[in-house]
């Protein structure tokens, strides 16, 4: 591990902590609006976590007021989170450590409800602010999150909507991103720090379930408003997948849901095995080996940071598109990759009607975007973008164009046939996978954990 170098000790009754990974493009406004919020008796960390776009020399000119902790390495979220925490809990006169992501500007007011709700409520561990998204400020990405009894989901409160109310009041939720996550001290001394081996993506989840569990409350704060450049409206990447599926394995191994039990964690495997099979019979061996490590690495017990292989690149967008007079963007593609579509469609052509099956909570996020219209398919459509699944109205499209993870693109010469071919495969993928899962399963339920790290 390389060498860590911390430019000051913070000191204050607040501190808030910032990982920061080669984001230098948000650091002027993230830094600044956080400042901004903090009293003389506040402190601010960054940990520069290892970045190579010069995040810790742009610090250093632009705020040589900040301390910052130098990592020399990528600890990802998790591991810089945890790092962070520890520096801040050396200072005895510190009693709250406000967690907060680079990609963020936070809105004037925004500490101060945070600090009301866990000076009001002393069983409260921890509050979160409402987190809008950051380039449209007006919609929500979430109001905390609930975790499902049932099958271990997890519901983002509000998600898509219109921004709440300052007035809304509070409420008690199962989960409080780290984009803006003020945590009481004592919290962290009782149930320790994030599990760095999770490195990215459901540290802050895992570590919510485990304050849950121990009776302390969370509590989501609407008058608290956050922009985050939310990575849900992101296109799939390969490394995103991997890590969100691995770790979700591991979050529902410590933490099985209320009725669903450690039944839900079989489940996820077979759903696992599915989409790794299917995968490769469709031809997505990216995506497939993606599952694949995954699957292995939480079988194994791997954690920590993975070397991902990398995407494919972008693709030649169809000229069949410039064509269409109308476009169908199926519902199958994901949020992310559907405003992707949108985004290489109106940049490489433009002009084009695109309708668009969105799922529920979507229209928030596409609403206003030109040329969108939602729902469908259009009257006189000719050609239907697809991801790996799409339904019978898109089969019978005369022209079907499936898009794929990095930005791929190719015709589907036989758009009626290959609806039938690609639920065989579903079928026979998810029947193998069924039985493949169980043994893994069993596997799973005998490993033991390790415990949490304390600061």
């Amino acid at each position: 591990m390389a060498e860590c170098l911390l430019t000051r000790p913070p000191r204050g009754r607040v501190i808030a902590v910032m990982v920061a990974w080669n984001g230098k493009a948000f650091l002027e406004t993230a830094v600044a609006s956080v400042l901004r919020e903090l009293t003389d008796e506040d402190d601010l960390l960054v940990v520069e976590n290892g970045s190579t776009d010069g995040s810790f020399e742009f610090l250093r000119a632009r705020f040589p007021e900040v301390a910052v902790l130098r990592t020399g390495e990528n600890l990802g979220g998790a591991g810089g989170f945890a790092a962070g925490v520890r520096v801040a809990l050396q200072d005895g006169g510190c009693r709250y450590v406000w967690l907060l992501d680079n990609d963020i500007l936070v809105e004037p007011g925004a500490l101060a409800p945070l600090m009301a709700v866990l000076e009001k409520d002393q069983r409260a561990a921890a509050a979160g602010s409402q987190l809008c998204l950051y380039d449209d400020p007006g919609v929500i990405q979430e109001v905390g999150a609930s975790y499902s009894p049932w099958h271990g989901g997890l519901r983002q409160c509000d998600n898509g909507r219109n921004r709440l109310d300052p007035q809304t009041p509070p409420r008690r939720v199962d989960y409080l991103a780290a984009c803006s996550l003020l945590v009481r001290v004592e919290a962290f001394r009782r149930w320790g720090v994030f599990r760095e081996e999770f490195f990215v993506f459901y540290d802050d989840v895992e570590w919510s379930l485990r304050v849950r569990a121990g009776g302390e409350h969370l509590w989501a704060v609407p008058a608290s408003v956050v922009h985050h450049c939310y990575g849900g409206i992101k296109a799939t990447i390969p490394w995103r997948e991997y890590y969100r599926k691995r770790n979700r394995c591991a979050c529902l191994r410590l933490h099985p849901p209320h009725y669903g039990g450690l039944l839900v964690l079989y489940a996820y495997l077979v759903f696992l095995n599915y989409l790794a099979r299917f995968r490769q019979w469709q031809g997505d061996t990216v995506l497939a080996e993606i599952y694949r490590m995954a699957l292995e690495d939480f079988l194994a017990g791997r954690f920590g940071r993975r070397e991902i292989p990398p995407g494919a690149g972008d693709g030649e967008l169809p000229k069949v598109l410039a064509e269409a007079p109308a476009i169908w963007i199926h519902h199958g593609l994901a949020l992310g990759d559907a405003l992707a579509v949108l985004d290489a469609i109106a940049s490489r052509y433009g002009g084009q009607s695109c309708y668009l099956s969105g799922r529920s909570g979507d229209e928030a996020v596409l609403a206003g975007r030109p040329g969108v219209v939602l729902g469908g398919p259009p009257p006189n459509g000719r050609v239907a973008v697809v991801g790996e699944v799409y339904d019978w109205h898109a089969a019978r499209f005369p022209c079907v164009v499936r898009y794929r993870c990095g930005g791929r693109w190719e015709r589907v010469p036989a758009p009626m046939a290959e609806y039938w071919k690609t639920r065989l495969k579903m079928g026979v993928a998810l029947f193998l996978a069924v039985v493949v899962a169980l043994p893994q399963w069993l596997v799973a339920l005998r490993r033991k954990w390790p415990p949490p790290p304390f600061p």
